[in-house]
């Protein structure tokens, strides 16, 4: 579960919007109280559905490098 894995959700900021032909795409940088950094990506099907929901961890480097 989120909370035990990450903490309580402190910040989300948007960070992309991806259109394709069958599915689109929504990106957000999300930070917690335990000062974990992850990339939740939401994906849509052609009909506005939400099909899948994941999230990862953004690592050292990489949270330096989108600041």
């Amino acid at each position: 579960n989120t909370k035990n894995n990450f903490g309580i959700l402190t910040q989300s900021k948007f960070f992309a919007y991806q259109r394709y032909d069958e599915r689109d795409i929504v990106i957000y940088y999300v930070s917690f109280d335990s000062n974990k950094v992850a990339q939740m990506v939401f994906t849509f099907d052609k009909n506005q559905k939400l099909v899948n929901v994941s999230m990862a961890e953004v690592n050292t480097q990489q949270q330096q490098e989108n600041k």
